[in-house]
């Protein structure tokens, strides 16, 4: 039997634990925010800058920044970090946080503590018993 036939033809996919990001460039920034301004999801979100749901946001160097600016971002560019500290800016880290992984995480733990899913509840009432 030829090598071609043996091997399974589909198999494990690792993409649902991806990392998503909205990326936005720090010339971008410059653009859409005044010096002194606090750069947050909530802020990029005002700005249409991120438009999507996603796990975090990314920061990255594309573009020149003059102004001092606060960035709190889930990830950043070295280029990014440069440019903001450069401008006279600060930058915060914050914790990444993966949507798939945690609901992954959670159900595996309500099968191994033996916790049945929530039951959805019927969509037609029983039918009247006459």
């Amino acid at each position: 039997m030829s090598m071609l036939r043996r091997l399974p033809k589909f198999g494990f996919n690792n993409n649902q634990f991806a990392t998503d990001y909205e990326v936005v460039n720090v010339g971008q920034l410059e653009k859409a925010f005044d010096a002194g301004a606090v750069v947050d999801r909530a802020a990029l979100k005002a700005a249409g800058l991120v438009r999507r749901e996603c796990d975090g946001v990314k920061i990255l160097g594309g573009g020149d920044l003059k102004k001092k600016l606060t960035v709190k971002a889930e990830g950043f560019a070295k280029k990014a970090e440069e440019k903001i500290t450069k401008a006279g800016g600060t930058i915060e880290k914050l914790a990444k946080v993966h949507a798939a992984a945690i609901k992954h995480h959670s159900d595996a733990a309500e099968k191994k503590s033996g916790k049945a899913p929530a039951a959805k509840a019927p969509s037609k009432p029983a039918p009247k018993q006459k």
